[in-house]
């Protein structure tokens, strides 16, 4: 009977909480911005950036880590980009990689990236792994 209170209890407090168990849609805390283009046979930069939403800020002492794979039309010189080694630049506002590509040929392809990256508000900061597509066109 003890245990059957405390859920009863538990659940009231939830409710007068204004908490509820439904899947709340979540605020998007960030956007990510891709651009550049690149002509075929020559190399080009295409830039991802990162923007926090209203209220957040770019983590600057987080040790940020980008890596992506090449596609069947864009090469990129490399795959692994880290902020401990300056690859990954950005201030409060934002951060932002710089990635050197070479198109094979024209066409248009999405590479999928992975970038780990922490953005923070002043109650907390949030400790991110993303897959953000890399849209990139070959002219």
């Amino acid at each position: 009977m003890k245990q059957f209170f405390g859920v009863v209890t538990f659940v009231a407090f939830l409710i007068s909480a204004g908490l509820s168990f439904a899947d709340e849609p979540e605020t998007p805390t960030w956007t990510a911005e891709v651009a550049g283009s690149l002509q075929a046979g020559q190399e080009g930069t295409v830039t991802l950036t990162i923007r926090p939403a209203d209220g957040y800020k770019w983590n600057t002492a987080y040790p940020a880590k980008l890596l992506l794979e090449n596609g069947n039309i864009v090469t990129f010189e490399k795959q692994e980009f880290r902020k401990s080694r300056g690859d990954i630049t950005g201030d409060d506002s934002h951060g932002e990689v710089r990635m050197t590509a070479t198109g094979a040929r024209a066409g248009a392809e999405t590479i999928t990236s992975t970038l780990k990256f922490s953005i923070c508000n002043e109650q907390s900061c949030k400790l991110l792994t993303e897959e953000i597509p890399l849209p990139v066109t070959v002219q």
